[in-house]
């Protein structure tokens, strides 16, 4: 004798086949000894706050402000913010540019033909720019070179970072860059995280 929990016939409607299977799932007993199916579980580690950090880590930090202890190149300058401290040799995606016998990534001669060439500055900012419809007054046409030199040096050094990553650029390259393409009025930003401002001003320092 067929119960109610048999497999529908297929004189049954889609509709009453739908019902009948709606409630199996619902009335399904519920399974016993489930935690014998997953053996292992893996415990999921818990992420450092990057907001915490230690008292050593807070003084190795305060001491690359306002001197230049931290460079190994000699071309490095005190910069504003311990991200911008840092020199080429202390990267070592950076530090396998450098020539040999060299002692800093800016005596590669790449360097001076992509980054502090301004014909070639000038050219990567057009094409990084390339709705610019003419050329924007002087202050902000240096930014621009500056900017489009930052972005190249990154590329040159990482290659593909996608989108959101950054990476702050040697204080020994950033002098180098701003001494080629310098404010008139000797002001800069400096690095900026991605969320530090809006989309469009992505061209500038």
């Amino acid at each position: 004798m067929a119960s109610d929990h048999d497999v529908p016939s297929t004189s049954r409607t889609a509709a009453e086949r739908y019902e009948e299977l709606i409630f199996k799932m619902r009335t399904q007993p519920v399974l016993q000894k489930a935690g014998e199916s997953f053996p292992y579980t893996p415990q999921q580690k818990k992420k450092k706050n990057p907001d915490m950090v230690s008292l050593s880590d807070l003084q190795s930090a305060d001491n690359r402000l306002g001197n230049t202890n931290w460079c190994f190149c000699g071309n490095c300058v005190p910069m504003p913010t311990t991200t911008e401290s840092i020199c080429c040799l202390e990267e070592p995606a950076i530090e396998i540019k450098i020539p040999e016998g060299g002692h800093c990534v800016t005596e590669c001669q790449h360097f001076d033909t992509h980054f502090t060439n301004k014909e070639q500055a000038d050219l990567n900012l057009k094409m990084q720019c390339w709705n610019m419809k003419k050329k924007p007054k002087e202050s902000e046409y240096l930014r621009g070179l500056r900017k489009a030199s930052y972005r190249c040096f990154t590329a040159w050094v990482y290659g593909y970072l996608g989108s959101g990553i950054r990476k702050p650029i040697p204080a020994c390259a950033v002098k180098a860059i701003r001494s080629a393409f310098p404010d008139p009025k000797g002001k800069y930003i400096g690095f900026l995280s991605v969320c530090d401002y809006a989309a469009e001003d992505m061209i500038f320092e």
